[in-house]
């Protein structure tokens, strides 16, 4: 009887001791190290494990309190239990105010050594996704490395890449389509081309000629400005330059001004055809018309050569005309002289 009483003092003595951590109010929920002020199981500060076959594996919960701190972190660790787990789902509130946000971070740890795993991916408050990177823009943001999707064939496919985001000239976002091995062959990239602020850049569009693994090589590029390179990575002023054979059907040139009819104006001044030939003498080439170093040196407009070129065989088509009236006017004057050539002759013979 002595025993049993000492028992029920124990067990008294035991329940007062943890009246104020562990309570079991009448409505059925349950405090552990904290009153149950909401749900059915509230645990004070502290960690939540549960361990699998081996001791020191299992599920770990732990939580900082409820004080709206920004940073503050409940999380939910997997795996190997030492220091850190390997594998964490955490959330961290993002702002102080009393009904706080937070993210979502799942993170990972890539070595075998007892370190904290690494935060991968985070899904803010406001429903964007970051992945290797804090969603910043957009819904969703890609940290420094690839993005693939996989074909039928597991190497064949879409494949995305980027540099990070500093301004540095030459810096790549890629998208690569086709069989991935170190490179794929078609590639469509962007290229940083300053190194300001809101830098710009040019589109890049490459394929590959040989059914080698080696980069794809650029073949078109559409400068930030709007120009276009076929052939070439510097299309300069021109709105469309090419470096290569050119083949078209119809080539139609719509911005030429003056064209050359005004030669067939009346008070147009023909130059001799004397001081035609002493210019081609001094500069072996027609007035006007660029000459061959010219040419070599800073190409030709086709518009402008096209109404120069006419404007040359309308004024050879006057100096023809002239000539033509010269002929007849000599013809005349030839018959002319025949006429009193066969008088004189008539006359002669007469007496």
């Amino acid at each position: 009887m002595k025993k049993l009483l000492l028992l029920l003092l124990m067990i008294f003595g035991y329940q007062m001791s943890h009246a104020q951590t562990n309570t079991f109010p009448s409505n059925g929920n349950v405090g552990i190290n904290r009153t149950p002020n909401a749900g059915k199981l509230i645990i004070g500060t502290g960690n939540v494990t549960t361990l699998g076959a081996v001791a020191s594996n299992g599920l770990g919960i732990n939580a900082n309190d409820d004080n709206k701190v920004v940073g503050n972190i409940a999380q939910i660790g997997l795996g190997l239990q030492n220091s850190y787990q390997p594998v964490a789902i955490a959330a961290t509130i993002t702002d102080a105010s009393v009904y706080s946000m937070a993210d979502l971070l799942f993170a990972t740890r890539a070595t075998n050594t007892d370190v904290a795993p690494v935060e991968r991916m985070r899904i803010t408050a406001g429903g964007n996704v970051g992945i290797g990177r804090i969603p910043y823009a957009g819904k969703l943001l890609i940290g420094a490395g690839n993005v693939t999707t996989l074909g039928a064939v597991a190497s064949n496919g879409l494949g995305i890449s980027a540099n990070d985001d500093n301004k540095v000239v030459g810096n790549l976002a890629q998208i690569g389509l086709g069989l991935a091995n170190a490179y794929q062959p078609i590639a469509i990239a962007a290229t940083i081309t300053d190194a300001s602020a809101y830098s710009t850049a040019d589109l890049v569009f490459a394929t590959r000629a040989t059914n080698t693994d080696v980069a794809p090589t650029e073949r078109l590029r559409i400068t930030c400005n709007g120009n276009i390179g076929i052939g070439t990575t510097t299309p300069g002023p021109y709105k469309l330059a090419v470096e290569g054979i050119l083949g078209a059907r119809t080539i139609k040139v719509t911005q030429v001004n003056p064209w050359a009819d005004y030669v067939f104006n009346e008070g147009y001044s023909l130059r001799p055809l004397s001081a035609v030939e002493q210019f081609i003498k001094a500069n072996k080439h027609l007035p006007e018309v660029p000459s061959a170093n010219e040419v070599a040196k800073d190409g030709i407009d086709l518009g402008d050569n096209q109404t120069l070129l006419l404007k040359k065989i309308e004024e050879l088509t006057l100096y023809m005309i002239d000539l033509k009236k010269e002929n007849q006017q000599l013809k005349k004057q030839v018959e002319a002289n025949s006429k009193e050539i066969r008088q004189v002759k008539t006359k002669i013979n007469q007496k």
